[in-house]
C-alpha cells in the first residue's frame, strides 16, 4: 500500500507472495495497541503461512519485547518448548 518516490521496484512474485513456501513454525506477536495496519498485516501473515501461531499482547503497542518483556519472553519460550 505504500508507495514512495524513488523507492526501488521489484520483479514478482515477492515475498509477500511467497507465504506459503514458508514451512517452519512462525510465532507472530501483536500489539493489541499497535496501528491497524500491524494488525491487519500479521493476521495476514497468520493466514497465510500454514505453520503460524498468532498471539495478541492486549496491553502492548508495537514493540511488545520493550513493553511487556516478561510476556513476551515467555510466549517466546512457551513457542519454542512446543517445537
Amino acid at each position: 500500500q505504500h508507495h514512495v518516490k524513488n523507492w526501488p521496484r521489484f520483479s514478482s512474485p515477492t515475498a509477500i507472495h511467497k507465504l506459503a513456501a514458508i514451512k517452519v513454525p512462525v510465532l507472530i506477536l501483536t500489539g493489541g495497541l499497535d496501528m491497524p495496519e500491524i494488525k491487519q498485516m500479521n493476521t495476514y501473515l497468520a493466514q497465510n503461512i500454514s505453520n503460524a501461531k498468532q498471539i495478541t499482547i492486549g496491553d502492548a503497542g508495537h514493540l511488545i519485547n520493550i513493553e511487556r518483556p516478561q510476556r513476551f519472553n515467555d510466549e517466546v519460550r512457551k513457542f519454542i518448548s512446543t517445537k
